[in-house]
Formats: C-alpha cells, sequence, structure tokens
C-alpha cells in the first residue's frame, strides 16, 4: 500500500542521515560545540516530540530532572543522544506503561536516566546493544533503523561520558549517562583514521 511505502521510505531517509552522521563523527567532520543549558529543557523538548507515539502506545512520561541542573555540553548533541534512548524506551516499553527520564548531580558530575518498563534486553544481546544495526531477536520491533544506540554512544562517547544499560527480560531497560563535570580528556577524532 502507498502508506507502507511511505513508511519505508521514511525509515530509509532517516538510517541514511543516521549514517551520515557516523560517517561524519568518524571523519572528525561532527563538530562538537559546548554551551551552558538546562538538561531539563532537554527532556521536556524530547516528551513534547514523542507525544504522539506515545499516546499511540498509552504510555506515560514522567520527567523527574531538577532545573537547576545545568549541562556544558553541545544541546543538539546531547538532544539526539537523549531523543534516542527515549525513542527506543517508547518503541520497548510495554502499552500502557511508564516511562522515567530522571538527573541527578553527584561527585562523578552529572548523571541521567532513562527507564522503561518494557520487554526488556536479554542478557546475551546486552553487550551488542550499541553495535551498529544491531536489533536484538525477532521478538523486537523490526522498524528501526539499528543506529540509534550507536549514535547515542558516539556522543557519549565524544562528551568524554558513560552510556551504561541495564535490563532484566519482561522487567524492563534503563540507561544510564554519566556525563564528568569538566571532561578529563576532550577527544579529538582523529582524522587519518589512526590513533
Amino acid at each position: 500500500s502507498a502508506e507502507t511505502i511511505l513508511h519505508e521510505a521514511q525509515r530509509m531517509e532517516k538510517m541514511i542521515a543516521q549514517m551520515l552522521m557516523l560517517a561524519r563523527a568518524q571523519e572528525g567532520r561532527q563538530p562538537v560545540i559546548r554551551e551552558s543549558f538546562a538538561l531539563r529543557s532537554v527532556f521536556e523538548g524530547v516528551c513534547e516530540a514523542l507525544e504522539e507515539p506515545m499516546r499511540e502506545k498509552r504510555i506515560t512520561c514522567q520527567c523527574d530532572v531538577p532545573p537547576e541542573i545545568l549541562l556544558f555540553a553541545d544541546q543538539s548533541l546531547i538532544t539526539r543522544l537523549v531523543l534516542n534512548l527515549v525513542e527506543n524506551a517508547v518503541k520497548y516499553g510495554k502499552p500502557g506503561g511508564t516511562i522515567r527520564c530522571s538527573a541527578r548531580e553527584d561527585a562523578r558530575g552529572t548523571v541521567f536516566f532513562v527507564q522503561d518498563d518494557g520487554i526488556g534486553i536479554a542478557q546475551e544481546d546486552l553487550p551488542h546493544v550499541f553495535e551498529r544495526f544491531f536489533r536484538a531477536d525477532s521478538a523486537r520491533d523490526r522498524s528501526g533503523t539499528g543506529l540509534g544506540l550507536s549514535i547515542a554512544k558516539w556522543i557519549a562517547d565524544v562528551h568524554g561520558a558513560a552510556l551504561d544499560v541495564k535490563s532484566a527480560p519482561g522487567r524492563g531497560t534503563i540507561f544510564t549517562v554519566t556525563l564528568p563535570r569538566k571532561p578529563e580528556k576532550e577527544e579529538k577524532p582523529d582524522f587519518a583514521g589512526q590513533s
């Protein structure tokens, strides 16, 4: 049907845009422009942008991000990271379920979480979720590009941040991003492909 063709065309367009972003990142051509901004505004914008898919699945998004938490980072890249994590939570969250977005500051820096109560990820798949084009078994949604989490991982890496995942099948998944206050090392992507 025309609707199926349109949907597939949109998916391909998204995949091409994501592949271009990763290619630019690898070649050191994706600039990282740091500025100061409120993390809460990023989460609010992302939840607003994903309102329709959340409504379709009757998913509630709880945002517990204190307004006073400021990041010094690339706002557009951090927005992309949060968008990819929340989109993932919507896709694999259970219908009528809840996504919890929260953040806190501690000795390490800023830590933020995106948690769903959906189908979860099998233990053997966990080490692979940040690999390009990796999608777990056939029970999982096939509509994505398999690039969202690898882009999220790259964005975390260039900010000197850690991106971790914990999950239990049938009980949901939690992604944790730990962004150091001052990056220990500013990642400089190498241009020749050598370190």
